[in-house]
């Protein structure tokens, strides 16, 4: 029976797939125990919070219903977002088949150019879209004065932002690829790059982790984990590439 007991922890020990299945499926009964997967609002009283939202000047709001903001909601949120990484790294681990961990460093699709332009090209869209309704759902737990802005203004803003992003984005990070996988310039160069884009990807996701939680709120955390394995791996392509040549055996004359 121990001997059981023992091989099976080693066994689940060493799947990534079913160490993050098993948050997940731990995460989902805590939330469906706790909230039954409901989201309490972000005040004790949304209506009273707006009551007195209107008394005040707009610039006054946030202190002054800082005392009913709901300390369970903070709480939950937390454990939504857990629950939405752990999905998100739970997809991952099934989508790409990593059975065990040394199959993290292996995983060749990832440095397959086809499947890099693709990703590059046709995620962006599908990022600026989740990113943009999750923002819109974090403005919107908040009350605010009748005077204030129409919630109209943050939401274009934000296309903006996205758009003018996309301007700069498509062409920098294809020629970015093009570098890394069709050319010999030292590696310094686009790896600096890289890592600057991996900052900027881990940015957003400390910042989606910070808003309130959406179902759209997985679909970003895999996006963002698969950037930065994609962006980890390009970093490495050259050195695999030159390592797996000069680790062939000399063909005898």
């Amino acid at each position: 029976m121990n001997n059981w007991f023992i091989d099976f922890f080693k066994n689940f020990t060493k799947s990534p797939i079913k160490i993050c299945g098993f948050l997940v499926v731990i995460l989902s009964f805590a939330l469906l125990y706790s909230c039954q997967f409901h989201i309490p609002d972000y005040y004790i009283s949304k209506t009273v919070a707006d009551q007195i939202a209107q008394t005040v000047a707009p610039a006054d709001v946030e202190k002054a219903v800082e005392h009913l903001i709901n300390k369970k909601y903070l709480i939950l949120n937390t454990i939504f977002q857990l629950w939405g990484l752990s999905l998100a790294v739970f997809l991952f681990t099934v989508i790409f088949k990593i059975k065990d961990f040394k199959h993290i460093t292996n995983i060749n699709v990832l440095n397959n150019k086809l499947f890099v332009y693709l990703w590059i090209n046709l995620i962006y869209p599908v990022w600026g879209i989740c990113y943009t309704f999750v923002y819109m759902q974090d403005i919107t737990k908040y009350v605010y004065n009748g005077a204030a802005d129409s919630l109209g203004i943050p939401f274009f803003t934000t296309i903006g932002m996205i758009i003018s992003f996309g301007i700069i984005y498509y062409p920098s990070v294809n020629l970015l690829a093009f570098l890394t996988y069709n050319t010999k310039i030292n590696r310094w160069i686009y790896n600096l790059f890289w890592g600057a884009f991996f900052a900027l990807w881990l940015m957003f996701t400390l910042e989606c982790s910070g808003y309130i939680f959406t179902y759209a709120t997985p679909l970003l955390f895999l996006i963002y984990l698969i950037w930065f394995m994609l962006i980890i791996y390009a970093i490495g392509y050259k050195k695999k590439c030159k390592n797996l040549k000069t680790n062939q055996p000399e063909s005898n004359p």
